[in-house]
């Protein structure tokens, strides 16, 4: 699903993702998203992450390993049970 910048707050308000991908010209614009993203996981509770950096050599299994292994479920502080991944991508 595609969200711009100015949408992110209100959809990580309405429900946490499992994985984001981040990506645009804007460099201030990219670090205050991924600052958004970090902000609304660590307050459902998930404090774990990974970092990819994908170039020409990046290896796609690499990351379909990391899905597929590390989905878990979180419990947040609220009690509420919140399907996520242990780690998230920036």
């Amino acid at each position: 699903m595609r969200c711009k910048p100015e949408q992110l707050p209100r959809q990580l308000q309405q429900q946490l993702l499992p994985v984001y991908l981040v990506s645009g010209d804007d460099s201030l614009l990219v670090q205050e998203s991924v600052d958004a993203v970090r902000a609304a996981c660590r307050e459902a509770g998930c404090n774990e992450r990974e970092v990819l950096h994908v170039d020409a050599q990046f290896d796609w299994n690499q990351l379909l390993s990391l899905v597929f292994r590390n989905v878990f479920v979180c419990r947040t502080q609220t009690d509420r049970v919140t399907h996520s991944l242990r780690q998230t991508w920036y």
